[in-house]
């Protein structure tokens, strides 16, 4: 689904990133790489596949896009250094053409020689066009717009029979937008949209314009 967001057309993926085909640019908020390994670290009963699926899922998006870039929107990785680090480094290098910038996120931990040893870019923040790059929402650079992940936001739908679901969405107000999280183990957690703000959500292979209409659970 295309949008268009000061004065830029995005488009709106329904693997739950933002492809900027003007700059070629793909991003990406809340992968979490190495939480399925961290909790089976910890003792937690954790199928070690269910890792791998993220994986799978950027692979498959940077093969159909054919960026030149790939923006993280921080949280790229869950936490402290594991498997899944030389995992992605791996990865990583099956894209040597691909530039790939990481902005810092609150679970980014580890020293930034090590990110930056697996082909990384890093930034606390980074302004592209009109769009000032962040992982936690951010308003204080006025007279750009605020793009930003953290929240894993979610959205309730209803349906006959009393049936709910909460699905992640794309939220937008004036002068931010929050992308859900592209980690297949993270979840969602529901907003709150004013009136005016629009809301996008992820139902398996499509996305919904609830603009106006979208509910909470």
């Amino acid at each position: 689904m295309k949008i268009e967001l000061a004065g830029e057309e995005l488009e709106l993926l329904h693997q739950k990133a933002i492809f900027w085909a003007k700059t070629q640019t793909l991003l990406i908020a809340d992968c979490h790489f190495g939480k399925v390994a961290h909790f089976r670290r910890s003792g937690i009963a954790i199928p070690s596949e269910a890792g791998h699926e993220t994986f799978a899922l950027l692979h498959d998006l940077i093969q159909e896009k054919r960026p030149g870039r790939v923006i993280f929107l921080g949280d790229l990785f869950h936490s402290y250094h594991n498997s899944d680090f030389e995992k992605f480094g791996q990865w990583r290098s099956q894209f040597p053409a691909v530039e790939f910038v990481l902005v810092l996120g609150n679970h980014e931990i580890e020293t930034h020689t090590l990110y930056e040893g697996l082909g990384l870019k890093l930034y606390k923040s980074l302004i592209e066009g009109p769009f000032y790059l962040t992982h936690e929402p951010s308003t204080s650079d006025s007279g750009y717009f605020n793009l930003a992940g953290h929240l894993h936001p979610g959205i309730g739908l209803s349906g006959q029979g009393r049936q709910h679901v909460k699905v992640p969405c794309f939220w937008f107000g004036s002068d931010f937008g929050v992308l859900p999280a592209f980690g297949q183990f993270t979840g969602c957690v529901s907003i709150h949209p004013a009136e005016n703000d629009q809301v996008y959500a992820v139902a398996g292979p499509r996305i919904f314009d609830l603009t106006g209409v979208a509910a909470v659970v």
